[in-house]
């Protein structure tokens, strides 16, 4: 009589295994995300009080602001804020209207300045590539020498009066390799709550327990660089089909 041998297949008892083991690592990792965001929550952060005025002397900001046929108004609202800055460190504005055809989207802008005595640099290229990136690294290369720190800043953005005197206190700490400000929406309807309660939350919890582990990603606005680190690695990276 011929028996016939039960074939055991010992990898089905790794399985359970693996699985316990994934698991047990995605619950530490949620538990440490969890720890993180408690302690951007409840820390108390100690700082050094630098004023504007004891940024180092060499300190010389270039701002950046893409605009690709962002309606006039928007655009005028958002230089209007960079002109209007309290006790501002040494610095340039310039203003790189890319791919933008239509003189509507861009001559208000250029008779605003000229009214207002502006002194900010405006470019119009037409055939940018790569977007956003292409355009701030046009203005990168037209960025006055004596520039030391790169600023970025949406064309719909409206800073706070003291964002440029904020700055220079900020580098003049000399603690940190770049910066990345906060940002918030405007005029919030009851209808945008939601959306604008989530950006509150990302900045005031997990940006906040990011920079408690020196971890803060740039979010491509706001954002202050090193004009030396941009030139280091040839300006601004473009994804592989120029975008």
């Amino acid at each position: 009589m011929c028996r016939r041998r039960l074939k055991v297949n010992r990898n089905c008892l790794v399985v359970p295994q693996l699985v316990m083991v994934i698991s047990g690592f995605t619950l530490l990792g949620q538990l440490t995300l969890f720890a993180i965001n408690a302690l951007g929550r409840g820390t108390t952060f100690k700082t050094k009080i630098v004023t504007a005025d004891q940024t180092p002397p060499d300190v010389f900001l270039s701002m950046h602001i893409p605009a690709y046929r962002e309606p006039a108004s928007v655009l005028i609202g958002t230089l209007t804020k960079l002109l209007d800055q309290y006790e501002p460190v040494p610095h340039e504005v310039i203003v790189i209207i890319n791919n933008t055809p239509h003189r509507a989207d861009w001559q208000p802008v250029a008779q605003w300045r000229e009214k207002s005595g502006a002194p900010f640099k405006l470019l119009r290229r037409d055939g940018v590539v790569g977007a956003k990136v292409g355009a701030i690294n046009i203005a990168l290369a037209e960025s006055d020498q004596r520039t030391t720190h790169i600023v970025t800043v949406d064309a719909d953005f409206q800073v706070t009066p003291n964002f440029l005197s904020d700055i220079g206190a900020e580098i003049a700490k000399g603690v940190s390799a770049f910066y990345q400000y906060p940002q918030a929406y405007r005029d919030v309807k009851p209808a945008s709550m939601g959306i604008a309660r989530e950006i509150e939350d990302y900045f005031k919890c997990h940006a906040l327990a990011a920079n408690l582990c020196q971890a803060m990603l740039l979010t491509g606005t706001l954002s202050v660089i090193p004009k030396s680190d941009l030139l280091g690695v040839c300006g601004l990276p473009m994804d592989p089909v120029g975008r």
